[in-house]
């Protein structure tokens, strides 16, 4: 009768973790090369454990795909070591900001210099039961939720930016005509982004969504990318919801 009790105890805890949605366990390979004097190299990539072999398997090799670009044939410290080889200073980084509900969103943040510095930002959700790269589609009607919300915040964020840059050519009375070209290429820029805007990098928060629309700018120009932000409570998304999250 014990061993009954516990076998019985032991089946409704597994199918009520499973029916809340599991959580997975997160460590981190850290990869540093010091190897040039002044020059640092710090990457940090994350490790997915769920409670299933087969499931990390898959999931593990998805994210090193998406992160790295990596093609697997070789070992991770060769893939990591690959992935810095030729940048002056190179740094990554990887936030795990929602782990729950079968789901994990994982933001990174890179920084690279060579012949100039450029920022990276990228976002990946995956599924913790298939071990798959998740769409935004999955989580949401997407196609409904750009066209009732997203679309117009779109147009007003991406407008103000290119307003803020048409002010900066009028009250330049005295500047070369080098610096209006360049204000010229920054504006015809962000409008390609914004007509071109595209729901494809989000990352899942607990208590919301963000969308990432990435500047392509160097950093010498940073202050020229569009000031945008598309993040959106669960209680704006709640009517587009595919899945409880």
């Amino acid at each position: 009768m014990n061993y009954l009790s516990i076998i019985l105890t032991s089946f409704l805890l597994a199918f009520a973790f499973k029916s809340n949605g599991q959580s997975a366990e997160i460590s981190f390979i850290h990869y540093s090369d010091t190897s040039d004097i002044g020059m640092e190299r710090e990457v940090e990539f994350p490790l997915i454990k769920t409670m299933d072999i087969a499931i990390d398997s898959i999931l593990n090799k998805n994210i090193r795909r998406d992160i790295l670009f990596d093609t697997l044939t070789t070992s991770i410290d060769s893939a990591l070591s690959n992935l810095v080889f030729g940048a002056s200073s190179f740094w990554l980084t990887s936030e795990i900001t929602f782990n729950k509900k079968d789901v994990v969103s994982i933001r990174v943040s890179s920084e690279f210099c060579g012949a100039n510095c450029n920022n990276y930002q990228e976002a990946f959700v995956y599924s913790l039961v298939s071990g798959n790269r998740l769409l935004i589609s999955d989580i949401i009607d997407s196609s409904l939720f750009y066209n009732e919300i997203v679309k117009d915040d779109v147009k007003e964020q991406y407008q103000n930016s290119i307003n803020r840059i048409v002010n900066l050519k009028d009250s330049c009375t005295n500047c070369d005509a080098s610096y209006y070209d360049n204000l010229d290429f920054f504006i015809s820029s962000i409008e390609h982004a914004r007509d071109e805007f595209k729901m494809n990098s989000f990352c899942i928060y607990n208590d919301s969504i963000e969308i990432l629309d990435e500047c392509h700018f160097n950093r010498i120009d940073i202050e020229m990318c569009p000031e945008v932000n598309f993040q959106y409570n669960w209680s704006k998304l709640i009517t587009y919801l595919k899945i409880k999250i």
